[in-house]
């Protein structure tokens, strides 16, 4: 960052809906940092709809920005990433796990990185916990009711099972 010093970072989260906080959150965290950096910033709206991700890589790369720290939807990444690819410009996903698509992006060669945890680095680590903690005293768990949280629970269920938790 030191080195370009008229760089812009591309910020891409929602501003309304159901992620609009996370998304107030992400937009705040980049513009101190820029700020701090001496860097611009970009801000583009994602809606997570399906087929949007296009559209978001167009304006990105029409802005000239260095790169794109957001894509909390991995719908809007999955669109976006071939045109970022052809620009060459990286993007930071904070939250996307789907491992279909870290598989793409390695088989492609996209400039994607992600900060948050893999699905089974996930479930690993909590499994690890509850060995480590929990072991005999009586726990639940419970999902959120997404699919994302059903599966999340269900990997974790069957390996603690298993290791003789129920």
């Amino acid at each position: 960052a030191s080195a370009a010093s008229a760089a812009t970072i591309g910020i891409v989260a929602p501003q309304s809906g159901a992620y609009e906080m996370l998304g107030a959150q992400v937009r705040q965290g980049v513009r101190v940092a820029a700020t701090r950096a001496g860097l611009d910033v970009m801000e583009i709206h994602e809606s997570c709809e399906e087929g949007s991700g296009g559209a978001i890589a167009d304006g990105l790369v029409a802005a000239k920005v260095s790169v794109v720290v957001g894509f909390l939807c991995t719908e809007t990444l999955a669109d976006a990433l071939p045109i970022l690819k052809n620009a060459a410009i990286p993007a930071i996903t904070l939250s996307s796990r789907a491992s279909g698509l870290m598989e793409d992006t390695l088989k492609r060669g996209w400039p994607l990185f992600r900060l948050a945890p893999s699905d089974m680095d996930e479930s690993s680590a909590l499994i690890d916990v509850i060995l480590r903690d929990w072991k005999g005293h009586s726990f639940g768990l419970i999902d959120d009711g997404t699919i994302y949280g059903r599966e999340l629970v269900d990997r974790i269920r069957s390996k603690l099972e298993e290791s003789g938790l129920k």
